[in-house]
């Protein structure tokens, strides 16, 4: 595996970023030789130093970088994860009550499957983030209190609904973004100040959203993904400056505007990819530079001109009908 020292990004994009294209542009802004290299091979993620050996790092850096191809092996990607997965399961057995190595094993099972998941080895993928959910299941349940452990349990829920997910079994995807549900919320509820449990309250509302979505419960689905619109909207709302905060509403407002499309509401989605082309062309405004916000502003501007199209077509024979004698 390659660790490489953090780049100065904002907020909180230290952490993994499902974003690989937007990871990129900002290695683009920083750092060149990172830059270069971020071009050729897969980005998966920027790790806090807590996650990762402190001996493999060195101890003055407070971030890392972790890149790594989908074709692991050429880069010895899978094999550093296999040794670091090894190292912190003797940990965790030589002190099976030391909550700190049962956590940086979990963390190892979680990284594992992402490893696994990315060469789309999908069901050795659910193996690994099983066993990082049996962990972290175990860690809360010892302390209820500890919003750290719960988090994690919310987290290993909601990898194990994406992996599910992509195997297209949908109704157990949907039970585990449930539980990732409920954990958010009751976190959500205890410290609504939190803007950080807020945030991930409305991408919980999302997951649960998109696999409804999936398994043609539009309702529903519309349901969840209006709950999450509504938490991005009250955060985009207290702090306007935030950009990633915009492009969280902008993007809710699109995932939105979809959902009603496909529900034959084509009225009511057109105020909400208007919202959202607004909030994009805004960001695009302040950021010229920045690649990501400009794709995505073309692609709710271009969703926006077909459904403008769709709706005057529709409108048009309509009236056509109405003059026929």
């Amino acid at each position: 595996m390659q660790f490489f020292p953090a780049v100065p990004l904002p907020g909180d994009e230290i952490g993994l970023l499902e974003n690989r294209q937007m990871f990129r542009d900002r290695l683009a802004a920083h750092v060149e030789p990172l830059a270069q290299l971020a071009k050729r091979l897969t980005v998966l993620a920027v790790q806090p130093i807590q996650e990762l050996p402190a001996a493999r790092i060195g101890q003055s850096a407070k971030h890392c970088i972790v890149i790594h191809a989908g074709n692991m092996e050429p880069f010895g990607c899978q094999a550093a994860y296999d040794q670091l997965l090894s190292t912190f399961r003797r940990l965790a057995e030589q002190d099976p009550s030391n909550a700190g190595w049962q956590r940086d094993l979990a963390v190892a099972y979680s990284r594992v499957g992402d490893v696994l998941k990315a060469q789309g080895r999908l069901e050795a993928a659910q193996v690994a983030f099983d066993q990082n959910l049996a962990i972290s299941r175990r860690l809360a349940e010892q302390d209820p209190s500890n919003p750290g452990w719960q988090r994690d349990m919310a987290v290993a829920y909601s990898r194990i609904g994406d992996v599910l997910q992509a195997q297209g079994q949908l109704e157990a995807a949907q039970a585990a973004f449930d539980h990732n549900l409920a954990i958010s919320r009751r976190l959500a509820e205890q410290d609504p100040s939190n803007a950080g449990w807020q945030r991930e309250l409305a991408v919980a509302y999302r997951r649960v959203g998109e696999v409804l979505q999936a398994q043609g419960q539009l309702v529903k689905g519309l349901e969840a993904s209006a709950d999450s619109l509504t938490i991005s909207r009250r955060l985009a709302e207290q702090d306007p400056s935030n950009a990633d905060w915009q492009r969280d509403l902008a993007l809710a407002l699109l995932r939105n505007g979809r959902i009603v499309v496909a529900a034959n509401m084509n009225d009511i989605a057109l105020p909400l990819y208007e919202e959202s082309l607004r909030i994009f062309t805004g960001l695009v405004q302040r950021a010229p530079g920045f690649v990501q916000w400009a794709q995505d502003r073309k692609i709710v501007e271009a969703e926006f001109t077909a459904l403008r199209g769709t709706i005057a077509s529709a409108r048009d024979g309509a009236a056509d009908g109405d003059q026929t004698p």
